[in-house]
């Protein structure tokens, strides 16, 4: 979930317990995917600190989240070219310290592509929303929360994460020759609820400290996070070894200037080279 300058090393005070059905095309709906599942999330480990809104302080982690959820996904043919859908869904109940945490998470994607044309573009758009706490005093922890996972499946920047966000997007992908793929992202960011944080962080780095592996900053009132344009291209040198390039250039919106008045733009680059064995 990060960078630790220990790599590889255990961290035994979390425990996650998964449930996966999945039913393949065909089996309930024709050309769709059907799947359920179920985490039991359980963090005890010895970091002093208590990510949320709540201004509290904690000894150690005392999270207890279980997780219920499932998606839809199907490709159909339709005129020229191949309609997707995409649904996707999760309710977190369970115990956040001393509150009862009550939260949920829900995206809706569709896209068409032209598999006849040059390019075969692509072109999809969606929606995300991850809930966030609009009553930091209360006994309930409503922040949506992403126990352990990778960023990079839905972002390559690490401006912010699916904690209090919403994410209206356009995405264009075109595959101009075999071994090139390239995808051009448009994304409207914000946070769902003012009273709760401008989440970052991608889960777990240590097992005692002071890292938790996720922050917030305070939102300022504000809602609207940043606008986004993300270029990826990646090319298959040979069936084993791929290049990869990422760009994306972020105008900070009121919740950025809020605090970075005088530079609230963000701008990443990288490049990779991969090697499959």
């Amino acid at each position: 979930g990060g960078f630790e300058h220990d790599a590889n090393v255990s961290i035994d005070e979390i425990d996650v317990f998964t449930f996966v059905y999945t039913l393949p095309p065909e089996t309930l709906l024709p050309r769709t995917e059907v799947q359920v599942f179920s985490y039991l999330f359980d963090d005890e480990r010895r970091i002093a600190v208590r990510p949320d809104n709540s201004g509290l302080t904690a000894t150690r982690q005392d999270i207890d989240i279980y997780n219920f959820g499932g998606h839809l996904v199907g490709a159909y043919p339709f005129g020229p070219g191949t309609l997707d859908v995409l649904a996707w869904g999760a309710w977190q109940g369970g115990d956040w310290f001393d509150q009862k945490h009550d939260a949920y998470g829900v995206a809706l994607e569709a896209g068409y592509q032209w598999a006849n044309v040059f390019a075969k573009p692509w072109l999809r758009g969606g929606y995300y929303r991850g809930s966030g706490d609009d009553a930091p005093g209360d006994g309930d922890h409503e922040t949506f929360y992403q126990m352990l996972p990778t960023v990079r499946k839905y972002s390559y920047t690490t401006m912010y994460n699916l904690m209090n966000n919403t994410d209206w997007f356009a995405q264009v992908l075109l595959q101009p020759v075999e071994k090139l793929r390239i995808r051009a992202d448009y994304r409207i960011l914000g946070l769902t609820e003012s009273r709760d944080l401008w989440w970052q962080g991608a889960g777990a780095t240590q097992a005692h400290g002071t890292i938790q592996g996720f922050s917030g900053r305070p939102s300022g009132g504000a809602r609207s996070l940043a606008h986004s344009i993300e270029l990826t291209a990646t090319y298959q040198v040979t069936a084993f070894v791929g290049l990869h390039f990422f760009y994306g250039h972020m105008e900070g919106k009121d919740v950025v200037e809020f605090h970075f008045a005088e530079d609230d733009d963000f701008d990443l680059f990288f490049t990779e080279l991969s090697a499959r064995f």
